[in-house]
């Protein structure tokens, strides 16, 4: 995926990478070495659209940072102690870094939806299910016919399984519901009569179904989506390439 790393990989970026990480050791021994090398490469990227797109940071950019610090979106006891312009600088790195995204992959932004084939549609939904037809026959009626809510049924039949999802992206779902999902004639709010699954008997209630659309918000969740798969490629190359070997060395010594 483009940039590739060595096009990336500049010598004054790894210089930085350098200062930051010659001594990688209490970062791996705390378990946060991934997580800090992956904020480091958001804030690369970040820096590197800031760096091309001046008017951008003292307009929009700005304009953000405030509606943040407005809103009260960041935690004031885990980042109190930061100076001004520093908290500045972590509020831009998410919309800096998915901008970057956009300069590098926007043009994938239709690809990409149409290859989801609707799995980024939200849905709201209750699933019922057992191996015992006869059980989710009797769930299904009392769900029609007797009005009967969830708590209802789960008292009434303790045995079953049962999940509630709200607002969740269908891909997202585990397997067996995505199959029962896709054995519906429609998408409409509906509860299902048992639909058989492996071994299961499936009884969902859609609540609410809202199909995706290739808007802005959902090009820019797109971009997120890249930028995340971009720098677990990125991530993994440095710590293959000069993290482990950094351990190497200090094993030698």
């Amino acid at each position: 995926m483009d940039p590739a790393f060595e096009a990336w990989w500049s010598p004054k970026r790894e210089d930085r990478f350098k200062s930051y990480f010659s001594n990688p050791y209490l970062l791996a021994l705390s378990g946060h070495l991934e997580l800090v090398l992956k904020y480091w490469i958001h804030v690369e990227v970040a820096k590197d659209y800031l760096e091309d797109n001046p008017n951008w940071v003292l307009n929009e950019g700005q304009e953000y940072i405030e509606s943040q610090i407005e809103q009260n979106k960041i935690s004031n006891k885990k980042f109190s102690r930061l100076p001004k312009k520093l908290l500045e600088e972590k509020l831009l790195v998410k919309p800096a870094s998915l901008l970057w995204a956009s300069s590098q992959w926007s043009h994938l932004a239709e690809k990409l939806f149409l290859e989801s084939n609707h799995g980024l549609d939200q849905i709201s939904l209750e699933t019922f299910s057992s191996e015992d037809n006869a059980i989710m026959t009797e769930v299904y009626y009392r769900l029609v016919d007797d009005s009967q809510s969830a708590s209802d049924i789960i008292k009434s039949f303790p045995s079953i399984s049962t999940m509630t999802v709200k607002s969740q992206d269908i891909n997202t779902l585990p397997a067996i519901i995505l199959q029962a999902i896709s054995r519906l004639k429609s998408r409409d709010i509906q509860i299902s009569k048992p639909l058989k699954v492996d071994n299961n008997f499936i009884v969902l209630n859609v609540l609410d179904y809202v199909p995706s659309a290739l808007d802005d918000q959902m090009t820019m969740r797109l971009m997120g989506m890249l930028l995340t798969a971009w720098i677990d490629m990125v991530a993994a190359k440095i710590e293959n390439d000069f993290v482990d070997s950094s351990f190497a060395r200090e094993q030698v010594t």
